[in-house]
């Protein structure tokens, strides 16, 4: 940013006056309290995420990746800031976050300080730093690389560059109203949360029947039947020369996301000479990846792409299965676990899954009406949680606008 800008675009009224070009060391103090009389354990230990802030590692990761003493490692207190030294995509350089939560320790890999509250805000500058571009653009002169991608800076370094800042009492009002937009974030996402974990539940328990729909009548639908997938889809095949030129090549392994990967396109690099052709709603099976649930169905987006033999296609038979009701089906344990048992690929293994054993899985199965009904029950329940999913994007594309205006 240019260095002759020193008020914001967007601006609380009562405020006026430029901003100081203040170097980190006038607002921050490196922290030296260590846990040297093993005051937190291995359950205290803090870790340090882009998106979650600082957090429980056990909590967070499921695990404590601690070594065999902590008794060297820092203490981190709350409203104190830690810098990680270690590269994420979106930030090369590491990340700088406050912690909002309780006390722990952190290990000798990180650099923890101490807000100089006469001079900053915690809030404030953890709101600063919330910006990809704005802690890049401040680690980046400071920080080299070393072999290994390791970070070659000491602790007092980080602190030797400067920000533009405002009065304390302005970084009070930013980071109030910047945190009031965090905490509507928060709540959508948790709600976003609830919702999912609701459908799941539901999924669980109208695959397993223990939750029986009824018709339009009142009545019970008729006992589900056992099928093959034989009888609801069939294989089919579109062979094509390879192409001469570049093409939309698709690939699954997705981890029953059921979504498709955009694999290389150059026909130079595609040994096989015939391709396959991809068609909306066909069913496309990873042979190779399949215990892994690389299965997805074909979306208009994928309408044309061509795959290799190892993703053999499948047409649903319309007449006994509704596709809307296997979108919900394919996800769930009782396919994840035949994909496993017919499918034993993987790191080790030497099988893949074959065409044929695909048709052969079985699952018991709900009449037409019932899967029509049991699609629109889910997709009532997917269509309000992409609508708090897309409130969540505006709100997090507005904060981000508003983070890029308020600071210099």
């Amino acid at each position: 940013m240019s260095l002759d800008i020193k008020k914001p675009k967007i601006r609380f009224k009562e405020f006026s006056g430029t901003w100081e070009h203040k170097e980190l060391n006038m607002l921050l103090r490196e922290a030296k309290q260590r846990n040297t009389h093993l005051k937190f354990g291995k359950k205290d230990v803090l870790s340090v995420s882009g998106e979650f802030g600082i957090v429980n590692q056990i909590e967070h990761l499921g695990r404590s990746y601690a070594g065999e003493s902590v008794h060297n490692y820092h203490v981190v207190e709350n409203g104190d800031i830690v810098y990680t030294k270690s590269p994420l995509r979106a930030n090369p350089y590491g990340i700088i976050k406050v912690n909002k939560g309780v006390s722990g320790i952190v290990s000798t890999l990180y650099a923890v300080y101490k807000v100089i509250n006469e001079q900053a805000s915690g809030a404030y500058l953890d709101h600063y730093f919330s910006l990809d571009e704005n802690t890049n653009a401040y680690l980046r002169p400071l920080v080299k690389k070393g072999a290994k991608n390791d970070m070659k800076v000491n602790n007092l370094q980080v602190l030797s560059d400067r920000i533009w800042i405002p009065s304390v009492p302005e970084q009070e009002k930013v980071s109030l109203f910047l945190s009031k937009i965090n905490q509507k974030i928060s709540w959508l996402k948790k709600e976003r949360d609830l919702l999912t974990d609701y459908k799941n539940g539901m999924m669980h328990r109208i695959f397993s029947n223990e939750i029986r729909f009824k018709d339009d009548d009142g009545k019970e639908f008729a006992k589900w039947d056992r099928k093959k997938l034989g009888d609801l889809f069939s294989l089919v095949s579109r062979p094509v020369a390879k192409p001469t030129d570049n093409y939309k090549a698709l690939g699954v392994r997705s981890h029953f996301k059921g979504t498709f990967q955009r694999l290389d396109s150059d026909p130079s690099k595609i040994e096989m000479d015939i391709l396959y052709q991809v068609k909306k709603n066909d069913l496309i099976v990873n042979i190779t990846f399949a215990w892994e649930g690389a299965v997805a169905i074909a979306t208009e987006d994928d309408e044309g792409g061509l795959v290799s033999h190892r993703f053999p296609t499948y047409l649903c038979n319309n007449e006994i299965l509704l596709l809307d009701f296997f979108r919900y089906l394919y996800p769930n344990n009782l396919f994840k676990n035949a994909l496993e048992l017919i499918s034993p690929g993987g790191a080790g293994r030497n099988r893949v899954l074959k065409k044929d054993d695909f048709l052969k899985i079985e699952f018991n199965m709900p009449s037409m009406d019932e899967q029509r009904k049991i699609s629109n029950f889910l997709s009532i329940i997917d269509n309000k949680i992409k609508h708090t999913e897309a409130k969540i994007g505006k709100m997090e594309t507005w904060k981000r606008g508003l983070l890029q205006q308020m600071f210099v």
